[in-house]
């Protein structure tokens, strides 16, 4: 092991098999897995405490995943998804002993194995920049660590051994750390303790909300020092009026370079000052909650843009299968869980496979290869019983979608799982007959004679030998034993032929009345049989059966002409029904705009159920779907002629116009739609569906005219633009011309409304508001002091700044002075009428206008002079040179 935490000895072939999630777990290989809980961080802090060989932590909660390498005496963290770390790079940059060449110096050394960079090893590095990266490492480490504690809802695994060899995707921006892990680890133990006190308030942590309070509190909160103001302002700007997550709070405390516990203990200070509220969250299944769609696709988003580098997927995959089923994307939500199914089976975690393949199901039931997987697991596990009942269940969907070779291959596969069922080896032989597989049933009624041979059923098994006969008449084995049979009943009567004819004259007439019961029962019972198969929508095994019966019993047709009768109105039956569904999913294809499937359908309606009361309205729903690709055809042909012509507004509005009426048609779904992007200022670069387009604007694209776009305008130095194009909105033109608003350099989130101009210069700016504070941040927008003005002091002019102090002046007639180092005040006095103006003089003071008076104040707040004038000030006073100009209100 490298003290940088990568791996150099070699890897086993099972180990380089490791794929999407796929992690080893082998009986040489101790470890921990299971619910991701404070406990389980203890356990698995002091079993890495302990170890003497490398291990790794992987926790992930499908949108989230950290994993953490831990060589011996070293670590290496990386994260992916919405709680991932600080990058190094960004921590560098803000530190403020280094340069940007020094820190792409650092950089190149750190992430370069061969020593591309200035320095050929870290413990070539100088001194002071070794220490800052260590000290930056560090803090990531101890942050991600710090969030473990807070982290609930997840899945760990604790192993030892080497990790999955994708934490070392270059991708993935990796922290390493080389000595103080241990010391780490302690104090994240230490933390975990106060984290326990502070977790009850909380409950069920996935489901917790913080909710906004009081908002006269908030004036009124005092944070204690920097930290907890920062974590104070990214709480409040994340609760905002109605209320967040807690980890969505927490994550926007981590953002400003506050650990995860200090968040929460700034939380808990502001719930009891009644700034905020805590809502605890209720334990229990969250899939039935009712969630937003735009945070729905937000997390998709996440989850989709995080799954690449995910080292266990599989999380992830039912994650996002639950975000698409909320929002009714059920195609999406049916494949990602098909995915997890076949890894779990890979796994060898079959029941859990089985539960997510049901899972599908219950959206696709006629998901036929997923219901496949299922008797094959069933199988494997020998299940054989709910094997059996799964496939029949999977032939009888094909044979109702009439995939009669499908059905037979899926029963043939049964019959070799139970080659004594006399009852699924009679079914397999009804397909096989529909589908004019003579040689294959010939064959199965030989082997299922035999069955009843060694049943000891001579009469069944001869029957089966007279269908082999019927099918096949040169067979000469079912032949010969039809012979066979018969001469054995002949040397068998011959030597007792004279008693034989003593008791047959004895005996006719009950003879007589027994034959009759026997063709009455075998009547009854070949009508009950053909009833259940009509009803089954086996109408040809129905017929097949009531032949046997007559020719085995030489029943006339017409006792059967009833029961014949009562399966043709069954058939009927069945096609109408057939022909209804047909017809109704052909509308529903209509409605989704699929004219091709449609048509399809309802060319099967005529086709098949030519007949049923239904063909006449598939034939008229047919013509108008030609009709309206008739008419499809005529305006793309026409939007051809412009595009050739160089007219791309008109062949815009063609484009739409066909969209717009035949939105069904194949045409529709083919034909391109010009769109031209303009903005300003121009040169931004296009971004269409997530992707480059490679271009910049103005540009003109062109893309199906069926489907919206989503368009992504980027620029530096301006916000990004975001749109959905839809080619049916009736305010999308074109050209399209976007106007590109200024992108801020930072924001920060006061408690009120910021009515005064703030103060800037090149090193400070000073912000005064109505929620009664005056701030003072840096050029980089981090605060240096936040402090109270005053209760009821709300500002409304501007606060300024004469050498190191700040002066502000409040509505309630009040002015001060701060000290611009550490925020203490230097004076304060108070007038009878508000300040309506303040200029800074350059020997520290100011010049102020109150109602009608002008007045000088020195750096101590003393007056010098004052002017009284004959009307109220209404603008100034403004300086030029020696001289103060005013506005008056008399004019």
């Amino acid at each position: 092991m490298g003290r940088d935490g990568q791996a150099v000895s070699g890897r086993t072939s099972k180990q380089a098999r490791l794929a999407d999630g796929a992690v080893s777990v082998g009986s040489r290989r101790r470890g921990l897995a299971g619910r991701w809980t404070v406990a389980a961080f203890l356990t698995v802090a002091r079993r890495i405490e302990q170890s003497r060989t490398a291990s790794y932590l992987l926790v992930s909660d499908g949108r989230s995943e950290k994993c953490f390498f831990f060589p011996v005496g070293a670590v290496r963290a990386a994260s992916v998804g919405r709680r991932r770390g600080h990058e190094l790079q960004q921590a560098l940059e803000r530190h403020p002993g280094l340069d940007a060449k020094a820190v792409r110096a650092l950089i190149a050394s750190y992430d370069s194995d061969a020593g591309s960079g200035p320095w050929r090893r870290l413990s070539d590095l100088p001194a002071q920049a070794n220490q800052i990266l260590h000290e930056c490492s560090r803090a990531i480490v101890r942050d991600e660590l710090l969030d473990l504690l807070v982290w609930e809802g997840a899945q760990y695994e604790f192993r030892e051994g080497n990790p999955p060899p994708k934490i070392f995707d270059p991708r993935v921006k990796a922290v390493k750390l080389s000595t103080g892990v241990a010391l780490l680890l302690q104090e994240a133990q230490k933390k975990a303790v106060r984290w326990k006190e502070l977790a009850p308030r909380f409950g069920h942590l996935p489901r917790a909300r913080v909710l906004p309070g009081n908002p006269l509190q908030r004036a009124l909160a005092t944070p204690t020092n920097d930290t907890a103001c920062r974590s104070a302002d990214a709480i409040l700007e994340a609760v905002g009026e109605e209320g967040a997550r807690f980890d969505d709070v927490v994550l926007a405390g981590r953002r400003v370079g506050v650990d995860a516990i200090e968040v929460v203990e700034t939380i808990v200070c502001l719930a009891e000052q009644g700034v905020v509220r805590i809502q605890p969250g209720s334990a229990g299944s969250g899939r039935g909650e009712k969630r937003d769609r735009e945070a729905i696709e937000q997390e998709i988003a996440e989850i989709e843009c995080a799954l690449e580098f995910m080292i266990d997927a599989l999380v992830a995959r039912l994650r996002l299968a639950d975000c698409y089923e909320a929002i009714g994307e059920k195609n999406k939500a049916a494949q990602q869980l098909r995915i997890a199914g076949e890894q779990l089976q890979q796994r060898g975690r079959s029941d859990e496979a089985l539960g997510v393949l049901r899972r599908v199901l219950a959206i696709k039931p006629h998901d036929f290869g997923v219901r496949e997987k299922i008797v094959s697991i069933l199988h494997g596990m020998r299940r054989f019983g709910e094997a059996v009942r799964e496939g029949l269940e999977l032939a009888n969907h094909y044979q109702r979608y009439r995939l009669f070779h499908r059905a037979a291959g899926v029963l043939k596969r049964l019959v070799g799982w139970a080659p004594r069922d006399v009852e699924l080896r009679r079914r397999l032989i009804d397909l096989l007959v529909r589908t004019d597989r003579t040689r294959e049933a010939v064959a199965e009624y030989a082997r299922l004679a035999e069955l009843y041979a060694e049943l000891e059923d001579e009469e069944a098994a001869l029957a089966c030998y007279q269908q082999m006969l019927a099918l096949e008449p040169t067979h000469r084995d079912a032949r010969s034993r039809i012979e066979r049979f018969a001469r054995r009943s002949k040397a068998f009567v011959a030597p007792y032929v004279g008693v034989a004819a003593g008791y047959l004259l004895l005996f006719v007439g009950g003879f007589f009345l027994f034959e009759r019961y026997r063709e009455v029962r075998a009547f009854r019972l070949a009508r009950a049989e053909a009833i259940r198969l009509a009803e089954g929508n086996d109408f040809n095994g129905a017929r097949r059966v009531l032949s046997e019966v007559a020719v085995r019993y030489d029943v006339p047709r017409d006792k059967l002409r009833t029961v014949r009768s009562e399966v043709d109105r069954l058939e009927r039956y069945f096609h109408e029904a057939k022909a209804y569904e047909l017809v109704r999913r052909a509308r529903k294809f209509e409605e989704n705009n699929d004219a091709r499937a449609a048509r399809q359908l309802y060319a099967r309606v005529l086709s098949r159920y030519g007949e049923s009361r239904f063909a006449p309205t598939a034939r008229q729903r047919l013509a108008v779907l030609e009709r309206n690709e008739d008419e499809a055809r005529r305006l793309a042909h026409q939007a051809s002629l412009l595009r050739r012509d160089h007219k791309s507004a008109e062949e815009f509005e063609r484009v739409r116009e066909l969209v717009r009426r035949y939105p069904a048609t194949e045409v529709a779904h083919t034909i391109e739609l010009p769109i031209a992007l303009y903005s300003e200022p121009s040169g931004a670069l296009l971004y269409v569906d997530g992707r480059s387009v490679n271009a910049r604007t103005p540009f003109e694209l062109r893309r199906p005219a069926a489907r919206a776009l989503e368009v992504r305008l980027v620029l530096d130095g301006f916000e990004p633009w975001r749109a959905r194009l839809d080619p049916r909105d009736p305010k999308l033109s074109y050209p399209l011309r976007v106007q590109l608003q200024r992108r801020a350099r930072w924001r920060s989130l006061a408690l009120g409304p910021v009515v005064a101009a703030p103060w800037v210069d090149d090193e400070t700016i000073v912000v005064g508001g109505t929620d009664q504070r005056l701030r003072v941040y840096d050029r980089r927008g981090v605060l240096r002091w936040s402090r109270s003005v005053g209760f009821g002091a709300e500002v409304f002019t501007q606060p300024v700044r004469t050498g190191d102090v700040v002066t502000v002046a409040t509505r309630d007639g009040a002015i001060s002075a701060w000290s611009l180092a550490d925020g203490a005040l230097r004076w304060r006095e108070r007038r009878p009428e508000p300040v309506t103006e303040l200029q800074p003089v350059d020997d520290g003071g100011v010049v102020l206008a109150a109602g009608r008076t002008v007045e000088r104040l020195t750096a101590d707040g003393t007056s010098r002079w004052r002017s009284q004038l004959d009307a109220r000030v209404l603008a100034g006073p403004v300086r030029s040179g020696g001289t103060l100009a005013v506005a008056l209100a008399d004019g």
